[in-house]
């Protein structure tokens, strides 16, 4: 009788035991479908330990655990705060599968650890939870490189699934809001007045405390911003730094004595009171003659382009004279008309200055080219100029291009523009590729080529590019002056082995490099 008595009692001490290990619930507040999220920015690896020393700069509701609201690509980090409900007391696996660290909490207790920095990976972590509402909290944290978090659970009656919005609850008290603030504009040296109103149904207006982020403390400094007022109306105050121009984004973020957070996320262009001069390109003129109407945009944010002084320098004056550049209009839309020295010729730098009423200015240079046409290659006329290039093509060992001269061609043709896409074999062929390429004003082209392997390029039978050899992908270049019109061109090219790559491009005064396009070459119209 002992015995059972005994063995009952063991009995009865152990289920106590046991059932004393499932956590009890928790009691939210007036609860809601949802989770709070809290983001901040700063290089954490491993999860902090005070989060008051981390920049919190936005903060709201989720139905889920979402990367999505992140602002910053990497360096960031995120805490999910609610409960989740489960149906029955049971025991409860949790998992985090994350890229980079994460660890989840039901109450105070840590159920998964799987922070630090790393590739996606997953932990997992087991609780005895009785039936109800559990605080939990998961802690997420960016690096760098991939992002991504993902939570699951499982019990001996749910298989292991990511969890359900229907299991996540949040306290049902209300976050403060702040009203939109829509993108802006100031003047550097300039202060600014921002209007807002602040809302929180639950608590006292005159207990939030507000802070505001800058990504650009250059462009504005913490101590140039500050927030006035009572109550709803508030106003935000910034102040813009000299010198300065640009886009800088602020977060304005509010906190109730219950410590809920909201934010809004707003930018500022700030631009600037110096005068700004438009790009202007470089130019060519003939000896002996003038250029007029080079355009240029003049604008000016605090004063009216008709105040400002505009002033033209010459870097060499036996070409071109200060007094003979002259300025034409008086609204945003200006000219320039030059005059060189008679019978100069070369390169000269022109430097523009504009000069408001308050001796701010702004600098802007172009090169002009004197030429003498003498100097220049005259063109050639093909007899009835068809578009495309004629091409010879040969299938030899080596690295270097070929003298057709001497070799017979297997096969030829005509092409749109230098393309290998005759060729018949990946390695160990050759290309001739002859026609005329038309220029439409007379001045210096620079010729390039690009190629694996060996190239070269000649203008009117002049090696303008070498490029030859066996070698990967490299690029050579060559200027030549050429008057305006056609001008014959001869491309070879030499497979090896390995690489396939042909790139013909052409720059000159008033266009940047481009590739050699098909609508400007051409060959003598005869048939094959």
């Amino acid at each position: 009788m002992k015995t059972k008595i005994s063995f009952l009692l063991t009995a009865f001490i152990y289920c106590a035991f046991v059932v004393a290990q499932y956590k009890n619930p928790d009691v939210p507040i007036s609860p809601v479908k949802g989770i709070e999220y809290y983001y901040y920015e700063g290089n954490y690896p491993t999860e902090p330990t005070d989060f008051n020393v981390v920049n919190l700069l936005k903060a709201g509701t989720l139905l889920n655990i979402s990367l999505s609201l992140a602002i910053s690509g990497s360096d960031y980090l995120f805490n999910y705060i609610g409960y989740i409900k489960v149906p029955v007391d049971n025991v409860y696996t949790f998992y985090t599968l994350s890229d980079d660290g994460s660890n989840l909490y039901i109450g105070n207790t840590k159920v998964v650890a799987n922070d630090g920095s790393h590739g996606p990976n997953e932990q997992f972590g087991t609780i005895r939870l009785k039936a109800g509402y559990h605080s939990f909290r998961a802690y997420f944290s960016q690096l760098g490189g991939g992002a991504s978090m993902a939570v699951s659970y499982s019990s001996a009656l749910i298989t292991k699934r990511a969890l359900p919005d229907s299991v996540l609850y949040r306290d049902g008290k209300a976050f403060p809001v702040i009203s939109v603030i829509k993108d802006t504009f100031m003047l550097e040296q300039a202060t600014l007045n921002i209007p807002f109103k602040v809302i929180d149904t639950d608590g006292v207006l005159d207990s939030l405390k507000f802070k505001v982020y800058s990504n650009n403390l250059t462009y504005m400094p913490n101590g140039n911003i500050s927030i006035t007022g009572t109550d709803s109306l508030r106003t935000l105050t910034l102040t813009s730094p000299n010198n300065i121009s640009g886009v800088v984004r602020l977060i304005l973020l509010t906190t109730d004595k219950e410590k809920k957070s909201t934010s809004v996320i707003f930018n500022v262009t700030i631009k600037s009171i110096i005068p700004q001069i438009s790009v202007i390109r470089d130019t060519m003129i003939y000896k002996n003659s003038l250029i007029t109407g080079i355009p240029f945009t003049l604008t000016d944010n605090d004063d009216a382009p008709s105040t400002l002084v505009m002033l033209a320098t010459s870097s060499n004056q036996s070409i071109v004279q200060n007094a003979s550049v002259i300025f034409n209009g008086t609204g945003n839309a200006r000219t320039i008309d030059v005059t060189p020295v008679v019978n100069a010729s070369g390169s000269v730098t022109l430097t523009i200055r504009a000069t408001d009423p308050s001796s701010r200015y702004f600098e802007r240079t172009f090169i002009l080219n004197v030429a003498d046409t003498l100097t220049y290659k005259l063109s050639e006329t093909p007899f009835n100029p068809q578009p495309g290039v004629d091409y010879l093509y040969a299938e030899i060992l080596g690295n270097n291009v070929i003298d057709f001269t001497t070799i017979q061609p297997d096969k030829a043709g005509v092409i749109s523009t230098f393309s290998l896409s005759p060729s018949l074999v990946n390695n160990y062929y050759a290309f001739e590729y002859t026609g005329y390429i038309y220029v439409n004003s007379t001045a210096r082209y620079t010729f390039y080529t690009n190629s694996d392997d060996g190239s070269m390029l000649y203008i009117g039978g002049n090696v303008i590019v070498s490029n030859d050899g066996g070698h990967g992908d490299q690029e050579r270049s060559g200027a030549i002056d050429l008057k305006k019109g056609y001008h014959k061109i001869v491309v070879k090219y030499k497979e090896g082995n390995g690489g396939e790559v042909l790139g013909t491009n052409i720059s000159a005064v008033g266009f940047s490099k481009r590739p050699i396009s098909s609508s400007m070459l051409f060959r003598d119209g005869y048939a094959y």
